[in-house]
């Protein structure tokens, strides 16, 4: 089975990586609000392309999303980057958010939370974060709607196991790339962030 034992590298050549990242991404702008400040900085024994495939169809079942063969969402207005940086920038150490910050290649809020999906799947911290976000309960309050994809414990309580699977894989994941902000309003994303720094925990 492609990438069983870690003998392979996982990259965004393959069509199902690319989905995984789509996903997450997707996940994390569903029901977003637009108007929050924040504060504050599946098993092991499955196989790994059945746990890449699991975790696509199963976000993608619970947002009721449309991704196109290359991961991208295939219709629906454009993501609210902005807020959902802020929402994670919240969650970062000051170390951790001056690193996505200072990326040479990404210079907006869309591409800070593509190259956060990736350095987590390619860090294997996905899991902690799934963790540490969806246990943040007046946060998700104040930071998605009430039928947002993150604030449905029954389907946010499922992330960090999902996301355990995908740790027996060695993903290999560019972060710091133009193509990152590809249809973004970079801009906009550059001036609302270019200057915000984490100062969370």
């Amino acid at each position: 089975v492609k990438y069983s034992g870690q003998r392979e590298l996982a990259t965004e050549a393959d069509l199902r990586v690319s989905s995984v990242c789509a996903s997450i991404e997707q996940l994390l702008y569903h029901g977003i609000t637009h108007h929050h400040t924040t504060t504050g900085a599946a098993t092991q024994s499955q196989p790994p392309v059945s746990t890449i495939r699991q975790v696509t169809e199963y976000v993608s079942q619970g947002l009721q999303l449309g991704l196109s063969s290359d991961g991208n969402c295939s219709s629906g207005p454009p993501l609210p980057a902005q807020g959902a940086w802020q929402f994670l920038a919240g969650q970062l150490t000051a170390h951790e958010g001056a690193r996505f910050l200072r990326l040479r290649h990404v210079s907006c809020d869309t591409g800070r939370v593509r190259a956060w999906i990736r350095s987590g799947l390619n860090e294997h911290s996905i899991e902690r974060y799934f963790r540490i976000l969806s246990s943040e309960i007046s946060l998700l309050e104040r930071c998605y709607e009430p039928w947002a994809f993150m604030r449905d414990e029954d389907k946010t309580v499922q992330l960090p196991q999902l996301a355990h699977g995908l740790c027996s894989i060695f993903f290999a994941l560019i972060i710091d790339q133009s193509e990152l902000c590809r249809g973004s309003q970079c801009r906009h994303d550059h001036s609302s962030s270019n200057r915000r720094a984490s100062t969370g925990r």
